[in-house]
């Protein structure tokens, strides 16, 4: 009979009392746990097992007392404790890292809905290019043979540089009359681009040459020169660089001293890369550029890259150029004048102009250059999109929710006690 019996060990509190007898008050009626574990042999206890416990409760002491024990394998009874809790409230930090995991999704999508429904010229100021108006202030001759590549002002005088093959030179013009006062040549293997002053001297690109020519400013006599790869097209200082294009969409920041490149920036527009940069010019934080072919001139910011304005030049160019060679090309800034000085490749006349806001700013922001998209509003395309999208995070989050686990039972709740 002793091998058919099965004691059975339950964490229920109220069925030890039918095992070790009707009075739990009486220690005599109680028989020592250890020996119903320790005596007899596996064939009347049956199979030693690791995980059995047994506890016991004194329900009318009012103790609370819970004891888990074990001498199988001599385990400590604490370490089992201990170990049953581990695995509950491993079961419970899965709960809280899934709810846990739910407030991420739900922070996620709401950044992400934020970001949709953000006022397009927050997202890219790029949007809101403006032309401004191009104000003439004084006109003078400029001499027709002279195919201009770059201009540069020092006092009352305009230096310009030249190209051409067996063309290209250095000449500097008297301000008020634009009669040439002096002028060096290159040799005629080099195709003259772009200057600049720095210093006191003029840095002159050459077209592919790969080599910068370096003059004295006062007496305009070579003094030396940097090499470089690639094209030159045109080229100003910001006051701390050499700014210069090379015929694309990148400006090229170089140090003064070694011509060495120390970062570059892409020029955009209307989202868009604007290629054949030509004469530059810098002015504070802004670089002034003709783009080559085109009667316009563009204000870069020299940080982004972001045009952030244009004027067109069309007006004085609708008189000058007989060829599609003879563009507008050449700008400097007159520090006096608070002014610009501009001309075109073998242009009769030089002017000095100015770039003012006017009243067509605002519509030019609110409808757009060119049928560019400049309004706060989202299309209703992305309405209809930011609705799906925010139904289906709906309907995601709610499954998350149902799938989480269910409450802990009493008896997990208990055992999670300490």
């Amino acid at each position: 009979m002793a091998e058919k019996l099965g004691i059975s060990l339950s964490l229920n509190m109220y069925c030890l009392p039918s095992i070790v007898g009707s009075n739990p008050e009486s220690p005599s009626a109680m028989p020592d746990v250890s020996e119903l574990l320790s005596n007899g042999s596996e064939a009347t206890n049956g199979p030693k097992l690791a995980t059995i416990m047994v506890v016991m409760s004194n329900k009318d002491s009012g103790t609370g007392a819970v004891s888990a024990l074990s001498r199988m394998n001599n385990t400590p009874s604490e370490y089992l404790r201990q170990s049953v809790r581990g695995r509950i409230l491993t079961s419970m930090e899965h709960r809280s890292y899934m709810r846990g995991r739910g407030r991420s999704i739900l922070l996620a999508a709401f950044l992400l809905v934020m970001s949709l429904v953000m006022p397009v010229d927050a997202i890219d100021s790029n949007e809101l290019v403006v032309e401004r108006e191009l104000v003439l202030i004084a006109t003078i001759p400029h001499d027709p043979t002279a195919f201009t590549q770059g201009l540069e002002v020092q006092g009352d005088l305009i230096l310009e540089s030249t190209g051409l093959y067996g063309h290209s030179g250095l000449r500097e013009l008297d301000s008020s009359t634009g009669e040439v006062l002096r002028e060096v040549t290159v040799d005629g293997a080099y195709f003259g681009e772009g200057i600049t002053i720095f210093e006191s001297s003029v840095i002159m690109l050459t077209w592919k040459g790969g080599r910068a020519f370096v003059f004295d400013l006062g007496t305009l006599s070579p003094i030396s020169n940097h090499s470089y790869e690639g094209e030159g097209w045109g080229i100003c200082f910001d006051g701390q660089y050499l700014v210069m294009s090379n015929g694309s969409s990148e400006l090229a920041f170089r140090d003064p001293h070694t011509f060495e490149v120390i970062r570059s920036v892409t020029v955009i527009s209307n989202d868009d890369e604007v290629s054949r940069l030509n004469e530059l010019e810098c002015v504070g934080s802004t670089v002034y550029a003709n783009v080559w072919g085109q009667d316009r001139i563009i204000a870069i910011n020299a940080t982004s890259g972001v045009v952030e304005f244009y004027v067109s030049a069309s007006s004085l160019a609708a008189n000058q150029g007989e060829t599609k060679n003879e563009v507008l090309n050449g700008i400097a800034y007159d520090q006096t004048a608070d002014a610009f000085w501009i001309t075109g490749k073998n242009w009769t006349e030089m002017y000095l102009v100015s770039f003012e806001s006017s009243s067509s700013d605002d519509q030019n922001a609110s409808t757009g250059i060119e049928g560019q998209r400049t309004s706060t509003a989202l299309p209703l395309g992305e309405y209809f999109i930011l609705g799906i999208f925010i139904l289906l995070t709906i309907l995601f989050v709610r499954r998350l929710k149902h799938q989480q686990p269910s409450p802990p039972s009493v008896e997990e709740q208990s055992l999670e006690m300490p």
